[in-house]
């Protein structure tokens, strides 16, 4: 029972990275894994229910949350683990699936925006503790600053298709850096 649960998980997670949200079926799960559709019923009361609990393995582990009282180091290694994810095609091809399919369907919706919140929360926690060091300034629109942050990372990889560097991913912290006014790193 439970290695049929995880083939059937890991084959509609396959699915997800490969054809999308949209392009995941009860059917097609279950020609992957080999389990029958009522199998797959049993344990998932629909196709949205299915499609949320094998997203947590396309979307894979949480970044680090790292505290080295160093704004400059604790991006950096964040920034470090996102880059990671975000130069996996399997990783990115999820992340925009999910973000399409929350459009048209609240169950995905709700997942999308737990999703963005748990993995936006280790950059907002450093973001917290270097207002508190003074290292930004305070009253700090953090999403806004979040979005400076990790915006062109992002852009890079899924929009324009290209790999993130470490280089690049040191000039975007620079330049975000500097735009939020940063009194020290």
């Amino acid at each position: 029972m439970i290695r049929s649960k995880a083939s059937i998980i890991e084959a509609c997670a396959a699915l997800i990275a490969e054809e999308g949200f949209s392009g995941v079926s009860i059917e097609a799960v279950a020609a992957r894994s080999g389990a029958a559709k009522t199998t797959i019923y049993r344990h998932w009361p629909s196709r949205e229910a299915l499609l949320a609990e094998a997203f947590g393995v396309c979307a894979d582990a949480a970044l680090p949350s790292p505290d080295t009282g160093s704004l400059r180091e604790d991006l950096r290694v964040v920034l470090g683990g996102l880059t990671l994810k975000l130069n996996d095609a399997g990783w990115c091809s999820a992340i925009g699936s999910l973000a399409d399919a929350a459009g048209r369907d609240v169950t995905l919706e709700r997942l999308h925006q737990t999703t963005l919140s748990t993995g936006r929360r280790p950059l907002t926690g450093i973001l917290e503790r270097a207002v508190e060091r003074g290292d930004l300034p305070p009253g700090l629109d953090i999403e806004d600053a979040v979005a400076l942050i990790v915006g062109p990372l992002f852009y890079r990889a899924m929009i324009a298709r290209q790999p993130v560097a470490e280089a690049f991913v040191a000039r975007a912290v620079d330049a975000a850096l500097a735009e939020l006014g940063r009194a020290r790193t």
